[in-house]
Formats: structure tokens, C-alpha cells, sequence
């Protein structure tokens, strides 16, 4: 069994898999919020006591993959990672086999979950492909026809974007993503959440007329839509077009990375 991670800005995502066969089977999926002032033990305690909630035993744990965008915290859960499993981590990053084309200026400045995410939606879906992820920062990849990760838009994301907001404007305080029954508020909680949420939405639908048009044109190729991430939930489903929401599809990349890296 593969025990995977995906560590992000504000959370990390952790699953254990089978990886025997066409793609990886997820047995058990958590997942915690990111803290740099955390120890390796610290994150050991909390990965144990999680996993022991779904039954899972050390002796199942043969494997290890870790996909970061978070360097000061890549070592303290590698670390914390063997203590589940004498394996050496698989590190998603530059030379390891992933199977996707990449055409960018500098594959090195792609982050392991763009990749990951990517790898995962080919897994999911057919190219060419629009991969939407919402937490910190809000990115939107595109995969053209050729199945070639072509590059990606990075966007300020829900909480960072209400953050800065909140900071600037003295008058105007947090929201709790609840999207209002109409778009024009009447008070300043519904302002805010219809800005937030329905400005959201417009974006990414914004995005995704302009890649369809970009990348098809006026041809009958269906443009695959998926979204994930923890804040996709709030937004997604106010979007026109139709994504199909996947919440862990990073982590099931990460999987599917490793279990080609085996071959």
C-alpha cells in the first residue's frame, strides 16, 4: 500500500492506496491543516491516530509519494513519513516520470500539483482539458488536444483575495461563503459574499469560454471540466459551465505518478 501527501499552502491531503493494477484505489483519505511550527512527530501522532480511525496498520504501508508546493514543509513530512514505512519517499519534481507532456518555458517552475492535477484529469477524463483548483492561490491549467500540459493561470484565491480585501477596507469584515439569493446585495455580508463568490464564478467561467475558444474554436471537440481543491465546494456549483467536481484529485495524481515510476 502507497501512503500518499499532497501539501498545500493550508492544508495537507494524505490517503493510503492500492496502486496494484490500471490505477490507484484509495482504502482511506484525511486531511489536516498545513503548519510550518509543527514537528515531524507532531505530524506523525496526527497521521497514526487517523489512520488507526480506518483500520490501517503500519505492516500495510510499503510505499511513500509526496507532491509539495510547500518547501519548509516537504522535509518535516518526509520525515515524518518514515516512521510508517522504511521506503525512500517519491518526491514529485523534475526527472521523475510522470507520462505528461509539458510545454512551458520552464518545466521547473510547474508545481508538483499542476502536474499531479494534470496527470490525475488524463486518469479521469479525455484532453483537451481545463483543471481548475481552489485554495490558496486559485490555478487554472489547460491540457490541449494533444494531451500536452500547455500552462496554467494563478489567481488570487477565495480566502487570500477576501484577506487583502478585508485588510484595504476598514468597513468590511470576513464571509462565510454563502452565496445570496440575489446578486445584488442589500447589506454588506451579502456585498461582500456575492463579490466573493459570484465574482468567482464569472472568473473561472470567463476563463473557460476564452480557453474553449482558444483551443477549439467553432469544432465539435468537447472541452473536459474539472474542478478541486478545498474551496471548490463554494464556488463550483454557481459556475455556467459544468465541472465535474473531484476533491482529491491532486492526491490521486500523486498516486498515479508513483505507481509510473514503478514500471
Amino acid at each position: 500500500m502507497l501512503l500518499a501527501f499532497d501539501i498545500g499552502n493550508s492544508s495537507i491531503s494524505f490517503g493510503v492506496a492500492n496502486i496494484v493494477g490500471d490505477y490507484p484505489q484509495f482504502i482511506a483519505k484525511s486531511r489536516i491543516a498545513s503548519s510550518p511550527h509543527r514537528t515531524p512527530d507532531e505530524y506523525v501522532v496526527l497521521i497514526r491516530e487517523i489512520l488507526r480511525l480506518s483500520d490501517i496498520t503500519y505492516e500495510q504501508i510499503d510505499s511513500l509519494a509526496v507532491s509539495s508546493v510547500v518547501p519548509q514543509l516537504t522535509n518535516a513530512i518526509s520525515e515524518a513519513a518514515s516512521h510508517f514505512s522504511k521506503a525512500k519517499p517519491l518526491i514529485v519534481g523534475p526527472g521523475i516520470r510522470t507520462g505528461l507532456n509539458i510545454r512551458v518555458d520552464s518545466q521547473t517552475q510547474v508545481g508538483a500539483d499542476i502536474v499531479a492535477n494534470a496527470v490525475a484529469a488524463l486518469c479521469h477524463t479525455s484532453a483537451p482539458a481545463v483543471i481548475v483548483d481552489m485554495g490558496t492561490a486559485t490555478t487554472i491549467s489547460v491540457v490541449d488536444t494533444s494531451s500536452t500540459l500547455i500552462g496554467t493561470i494563478i489567481c488570487p484565491g477565495l480566502q487570500v483575495s477576501l484577506n487583502a480585501l478585508s485588510f484595504a477596507a476598514s468597513l468590511i469584515s470576513g464571509s462565510d461563503f454563502t452565496r445570496p439569493a440575489q446578486i445584488i446585495g442589500k447589506n454588506t455580508h451579502d456585498s461582500v459574499n456575492s463579490g466573493v463568490i459570484n465574482g468567482h464564478a464569472n472568473m473561472i467561467d470567463g476563463f473557460a469560454r476564452d480557453i474553449r475558444q482558444m483551443l477549439i474554436g467553432t469544432t465539435d471537440t468537447k472541452l473536459s471540466l474539472l474542478a478541486t481543491g478545498g474551496l471548490a465546494e463554494y464556488v463550483i456549483p454557481y459556475c455556467r459551465n459544468k465541472f465535474a467536481l473531484v476533491p482529491d484529485l491532486t492526491l490521486y495524481g500523486v498516486a498515479e505518478i508513483y505507481r509510473r515510476n514503478q514500471k
